[in-house]
């Protein structure tokens, strides 16, 4: 699947519907399978803790720990999320189909239901 202004758009919309689920959500993003971010979406009122060098330096060491993983889905199963919690932030990543990855990342730990519920 190549990148197009249409995906582009859908990408934007789903990241809009994604924020507005829950307060507590402050950013959402989508990197693509080559670790590039494609489009993300974030609150007003949010500060990033680490510049745009080091975001796109945390999307390639997510992308990298999940293909690590892959590794392990015939007798394991596959990884339908992972959970980064730190003292400032938890983030949540989890993969759909093959072509995007999705970062996630929220302040307060219940809303970890988002994922089970969806």
């Amino acid at each position: 699947m190549s990148i197009t202004v249409e995906t582009i758009s859908e990408c934007k919309e789903i990241c809009r519907k994604i924020i507005n689920l829950d307060s507590n959500i402050k950013f959402f993003g989508i990197i693509n399978e080559c670790e590039r971010f494609i489009v993300g979406q974030s609150r007003q009122d949010v500060k990033f803790l680490v510049d745009k060098k080091d975001r796109e330096m945390l999307f390639m060491e997510a992308i990298l720990r999940m293909r690590m993983r892959q590794d392990f889905n015939q007798s394991l199963g596959q990884v339908d999320f992972t959970i980064t919690h730190r003292r400032n932030v938890i983030i949540i990543k989890f993969q759909l189909e093959k072509i995007f990855f999705i970062y996630l990342q929220i302040r307060n730990l219940i809303f970890v239901k988002l994922l089970f519920k969806y």
